[in-house]
């Protein structure tokens, strides 16, 4: 019976380290969308060590303890990272490929829980609230955010069937009327179409501007520090968006 008070008294005494050593820590996470370019995995290290793989679509959790830590990749070439760190506090980091004079080379950006939210849930929907800060945010608040989310995601797809179909139309008729020499001989139809599709293409392209990722993420930040959603916004997220799929 006194062994296993010992073991008991000793498990408890190693889970309350454990917890008070988490405490001293800070978190940070490191992720990675994918891309058309760009798709090669590469190392991310600290200390000269390997701390995770970062790929397209991927994420992993790094511990460290707190003050000026700073992290690096090796691709073409070496690329080093910089953050200060506080105890207790969760951080973000979106990994990629350099474009242009950075071809290649490792990049990396710290950024909002917002927005590594937004990112991480379109390749991992079970990561959506479950790192950032958003854990404090009510029930209320959280589907709310979902529901923007999926509006915004319905809003751009609908904006670029605009701009595929009805420019394509615009396109096809502006063709067909700079390709005649008498412009009296081309159907009132024909300058219909041009003049109807390229309306429609200036709204599609007025959608994707409006309901781009980097509104969402404006738009998510600021609500979840209090401030109310606008006008138009509310009027457009209509009940259908806060329905959750089994």
């Amino acid at each position: 019976m006194r062994f296993i008070k010992i073991v008991t008294v000793g498990l408890l005494l190693s889970l309350a380290t454990t917890s008070v050593a988490q405490d001293s820590l800070a978190t940070i996470v490191f992720f990675r969308q994918g891309r058309l370019i760009g798709t090669k995995p590469y190392q991310v290290l600290h200390q000269e060590k390997v701390i995770g793989l970062i790929s397209p679509d991927t994420y992993f959790l790094f511990p460290c303890k707190p003050g000026p830590v700073t992290f690096k990749a090796i691709t073409v070439s070496e690329a080093t990272f910089k953050m200060q760190v506080e105890a207790g506090k969760t951080y973000f980091v979106e990994c990629g490929v350099g474009r242009g004079l950075m071809d290649g080379i490792a990049t990396f950006r710290q950024v909002t829980a917002v927005e590594a939210q937004l990112k991480l849930s379109k390749f991992d929907k079970k990561v959506s609230f479950l790192l950032a800060d958003a854990q404090e945010l009510s029930d209320a608040k959280k589907d709310t955010i979902e529901a923007l989310r999926k509006m915004f995601l319905v809003k751009k797809r609908s904006g670029r069937i605009l701009v595929i179909v009805f420019g394509s139309m615009a396109l096809y008729s502006i063709t067909k009327i700079t390709s005649t020499f008498d412009p009296n001989a081309t159907p009132p139809s024909i300058f219909a179409m041009a003049g109807g599709g390229a309306v429609v293409t200036a709204a599609g392209y007025y959608k994707l501007a409006k309901y781009n990722d980097r509104q969402l993420t404006k738009l998510i930040d600021r609500y979840t520090k209090g401030e109310s959603l606008p006008a138009d916004i509310k009027q457009r997220l209509k009940p259908r968006f806060f329905v959750k799929k089994p």
